[in-house]
């Protein structure tokens, strides 16, 4: 029997479970890649958009992807790499759940229905490669987690406000602003194996999302992925998911108090430094949360980041601009909204 006969007679994984219940769910999800192992792939040429070849050793790796697609319309990124002297051949597949169960939505997929969307992952991957592994042995390479904060009235006050802050073991720190019209629009924190995401969703989706809209994103692979209790199909269960993403939201300090610049001026008075060094941590302060980079000493660099800990607040964009009682937002996990005080 050839490959091809053999992929015609298996084409799907077993059926993977749904959870339970939909619950209330604060979080959702919009990217999932797993690979897995196979025995055997279409050979034929014109099944496959891409190949491409390089040398190992004494062999050669080749690999070949197509987006698959069916006949809804749902589609999924295929890859398969094949190893010499090494077996067997393995399947790298990756989708946004929620487009392959809402394909003209912007929201992200519900946490129950994360099992769903994998299968359909998993059934889209079996049209062109042949598994050769149970789906409980489906392992998780990434999955991004997302919550949505509405109503926020200037994305730019906590993108720009929350950027001046230090998070343990980041070692990216990064304000992405839309070159046209000098809004920012992303802001990035972490590192290769987990990344949190604090973006402009109208702006993103080009109206689709309402605006006001700012999601927080984690975009997890590796250790983040394992040490969350996620590495495997069998485990991505909505409150080990949930959890995950809590947990990394505090560390990413996105919850954080946004404030304007008269009440970080009484914070900082409060601090026991000398006026000279009040003066130079507002200036550092002010510039950083409009986007401007210093030349200071790594000790300095380090020192304010504890400072900024220690009082437990940033300051947002414009703040000297401000001339009336003082504003101050975070934004409020619980509720999915920014949460503002006055005076």
């Amino acid at each position: 029997m050839t490959q091809s006969d053999q992929l015609e007679g298996r084409r799907t994984f077993p059926p993977l479970t749904e959870g339970e219940s939909a619950g209330n769910s604060k979080v959702g999800c919009d990217r999932l890649a797993v690979s897995f192992q196979v025995r055997g792939f279409d050979p034929e040429p014109s099944s496959w958009s891409q190949r491409s070849v390089r040398a190992a050793g004494e062999g050669q790796i080749r690999t070949r992807s197509v987006m698959a697609t069916d006949a809804l319309g749902r589609s999924a990124h295929v890859k398969v790499t094949e190893t010499p002297f090494q077996a067997p051949d393995w399947a790298y597949v990756e989708a946004n759940p929620a487009r392959l169960l809402d394909p003209d939505g912007w929201s992200t997929a519900p946490l129950h229905r994360v099992s769903e969307a994998l299968g359909v992952m998993l059934a889209l991957a079996c049209e062109v490669v042949l598994p050769d592994c149970d789906k409980s042995e489906v392992r998780v390479k990434r999955i991004d987690l997302a919550r949505d904060f509405s109503g926020v009235e200037s994305a730019g006050f906590y993108l720009r406000g929350l950027h001046g802050l230090a998070r343990p073991y980041s070692r990216m720190n990064q304000l992405f602003v839309d070159p046209t019209g000098h809004n920012a629009q992303t802001l990035v924190v972490g590192s290769n194996v987990g990344k949190v995401r604090l973006y402009d969703k109208f702006v993103e989706t080009s109206g689709k999302a309402p605006a006001g809209t700012l999601r927080w994103e984690v975009q997890a692979r590796g250790d983040w992925v394992v040490n969350a209790g996620l590495g495997t199909a069998g485990q991505l269960e909505p409150a080990v998911m949930e959890s995950f993403a809590e947990n990394r939201w505090e560390w990413s300090g996105m919850g954080t108090e946004v404030q304007a610049a008269n009440r970080v001026i009484e914070a900082v008075q409060r601090s026991g430094l000398s006026p000279r060094e009040q003066r130079s941590f507002i200036g550092w302060l002010v510039m950083k949360s409009n986007g401007f980079e210093q030349e200071i000493s790594a000790e300095t660099q380090a020192r304010y980041n504890r400072l900024v800990r220690q009082l437990g607040i940033t300051l947002g964009p414009k703040a000297l601009q401000d001339t009336g009682a003082a504003i101050t937002g975070r934004l409020d996990w619980e509720s999915g909204t920014e949460v503002l005080r006055v005076g």
